[in-house]
């Protein structure tokens, strides 16, 4: 093999071995934002259940909101 030819691959590995450094580096970094993020949503946001408490409560709410305007309705209509 010529000198050319050895020199070629030498910078050629030596590129690529940068671009590997480079993109490992960018994965563990992708992976620890993703990780504070994680934690982030954790403490931030609600679970599946206090949605669902929160929904039913609502609609409780709702319900006996109407209920009370229904009953306001009836002893307009019935005086």
């Amino acid at each position: 093999m010529e000198a050319s030819w050895l020199n070629a691959l030498v910078a050629l590995a030596t590129f690529l071995t940068l671009l590997l450094s480079l993109l490992i580096g960018y994965l563990f970094r992708l992976t620890k934002e993703m990780s504070e993020y994680k934690i982030y949503v954790a403490r931030n946001h609600a679970t599946k259940e206090e949605l669902k408490d929160l929904g039913e409560r609502v609609e409780r709410q709702i319900e006996t909101g109407f209920t009370q305007m229904m009953n306001v309705l009836k002893q307009r209509d019935a005086a």
